[in-house]
């Protein structure tokens, strides 16, 4: 991939405590187009101190995640480091009120 993907803007914002997830959803530069099966956007997730306290959640969470993505039931995982890791950027929104049910 590209060394040149830039953070373009902070999806979820972690609270005062710094107790969850930093996501960042990143771009290539419109003047660069991707390089075959590389991704335009990617999704940067800086794992945040209740994942980072415990080393087991850190392998288990990946573990997990590497075995969805694999099966396409989930986002492609496209690298990992420590302290996070590079998933596939899915654009998406959010199903609206009056289609949610209560009953299952």
């Amino acid at each position: 991939m590209h060394d040149m993907y830039i953070p373009c803007n902070t999806v979820d914002v972690c609270s005062s405590g710094g107790l969850s997830n930093l996501l960042y959803q990143c771009s290539l530069p419109e003047k660069l187009k991707p390089q075959d099966d590389e991704p335009a956007k990617v999704m940067l997730r800086i794992y945040g101190q209740i994942i980072r306290e415990n080393p087991d959640t850190v392998v288990t969470d990946s573990v997990i995640f590497s075995a969805l993505a694999e099966k396409n039931m989930g986002p492609k995982l496209y690298g990992v480091f420590t302290g996070g890791r590079v998933e596939e950027y899915l654009d998406v929104s959010t199903v609206k009120p009056a289609l949610k049910t209560t009953c299952i």
